[in-house]
């Protein structure tokens, strides 16, 4: 996502705004500094997760770079486009796993959250996404190794 300045601006405002308000209601913040910043990155995170969700719902290469590694990764980007890795993995995972890895590494929901959404409990869910990490990791490995991939 590209910084925009309009963006931070509005998350600045919105973090003042509320701290405003909970003082006008006789609210008091015991520790200002630190309920400004956890405020204003709240506000943050819900504004990346709005552009996230008006862009393309296709994978970001910065996930794969949190999957795979740091080695892997050097190989994968000097090798492969952006799309491509994408399709790729959209063709190793089922559409519960696609589903599993939005919630985790898109939309980086907590376990909890997402055990709940998917009604099971928090010890399954975070199974099901050690497999899905897993999967997609030997899935890459598998289609680099085999050198069917175009050079970009």
């Amino acid at each position: 996502m590209k910084c925009n300045v309009e963006y931070s601006e509005d998350c600045v405002q919105e973090t003042f705004l509320v701290a405003y308000q909970k003082l006008k209601g006789g609210e008091e913040i015991k520790n200002p500094r630190a309920f400004l910043y956890t405020t204003a990155t709240n506000f943050i995170k819900k504004k990346y997760n709005e552009i996230q969700k008006e862009n393309d719902s296709t994978v970001n290469l910065d996930e794969v770079e949190y999957l795979l590694g740091d080695d892997t990764v050097n190989i994968v980007i000097d090798k492969l486009d952006y799309k491509e890795l994408s399709n790729k993995l959209k063709n190793i995972l089922s559409e519960k796993e696609e589903q599993l890895f939005k919630y985790r590494f898109v939309d980086e929901m907590q376990i909890k959250s997402i055990a709940k959404l998917l009604d099971i409990t928090p010890a399954n869910c975070s199974l099901r996404i050690t497999r899905l990490r897993r999967k997609i990791i030997a899935g890459l490995k598998e289609y680099l190794q085999k050198g069917d991939w175009h050079v970009g």
